[in-house]
């Protein structure tokens, strides 16, 4: 009854003023950005057959005020992409995510669903200059429809670190032609140990145990387009397209974000987004029924 009594007054007190509409929004603009990040390339892959094999592959065209860069990444939930972090770090305009897809350049293609996404979250400890933490998840902006063709991937768990297992790697991105390929290419890898990885270069001495490598041996892995894109052991994602040496021709290891050093941040990033949706869903159902009540206690007071 108290907190009634203090409502109305407050109505009445408000009655004496215009009402404002609070509706609006500013827009917020990205600064421009100079050059994306370089692609990375299928390096001795082939194209994927049947079209769709792999129905969690994302392409991401992100966009900048001057530039499109091309990106891969993988769908974990009907409404979460994971890629890396360098794909997304330099404030794109939006992303188009394209689901479905097998040859980019087929626009027609049944099977495929696009998505335009201004809501990314990258890993507050990225870092481009030790190349550490190199993850970033999308949300779009509605589910994506599952069906044979659009499917998701299961994370890795625990702590086996895959060495010694042979991998895939999937991707649109440039390859030994020195341009990207229109359907979609595999390749199969091996998974090193880190120390191993470590021991092939003094510039691999940045290798923590949140990376993964591929050997390079027989000139097959991910190169300076595939960043952010999967390396997949069965049916689990294990990995992030993340760096590579400069001249993939030399066979050097392909280095991947380690998807089980980030299933906490993961988990968290997309449990908190969707409970801070659900609170803002929640206070605007609370705001609309104090307005009502307002409108209410107004006319009371007008009478």
């Amino acid at each position: 009854m108290i907190i009634f009594q203090i409502i109305l007054i407050l109505g009445c007190i408000l009655s004496e003023f215009h009402l404002q509409d609070s509706s609006s929004s500013s827009i917020f603009t990205f600064p421009k950005d100079n050059k994306p990040k370089s692609r990375f390339r299928i390096i001795g892959g082939n194209v994927v057959t049947p079209p769709n094999l792999y129905p969690f592959q994302v392409a991401l065209n992100v966009r900048y005020s001057s530039s499109i860069a091309l990106c891969g990444g993988s769908l974990i939930s009907e409404q979460w992409v994971l890629t890396a972090a360098h794909c997304v770090d330099k404030f794109p305009l939006y992303i188009d995510v394209i689901i479905g897809a097998h040859n980019l350049t087929d626009t027609m293609e049944p099977a495929r669903q696009t998505y335009r996404s201004t809501l990314h979250f990258i890993h507050s400890d990225w870092s481009d200059v030790a190349l550490q933490n190199d993850i970033a998840l999308i949300k779009l902006p509605e589910n994506a429809t599952l069906n044979e063709n659009v499917g998701l991937i299961g994370l890795a768990t625990g702590f086996g670190t895959f060495a010694g297992r042979s991998g895939t790697i999937l991707g649109w991105g440039l390859t030994e032609t020195g341009v990207t390929s229109n359907p979609l290419l595999q390749v199969t890898v091996d998974i090193m140990s880190n120390a191993v990885c470590r021991a092939t270069d003094p510039a691999y001495y940045i290798i923590q145990n949140s990376h993964l490598c591929t050997s390079g041996v027989g000139i097959r892995g991910s190169c300076n387009g595939d960043s952010g894109g999967p390396l997949v052991v069965g049916n689990t994602l294990v990995g992030i397209v993340s760096f590579g040496p400069e001249n993939c021709a030399l066979g050097y290891p392909s280095v991947f974000t380690r998807v089980t050093s980030y299933s906490d941040w993961i988990l968290q990033t997309m449990t908190t987004e969707a409970s801070a949706t659900m609170r803002t869903g929640a206070s605007a159902k609370f705001t609309s029924n104090i307005f009502a009540l307002s409108i209410l206690i107004l006319l009371i007071c007008f009478k």
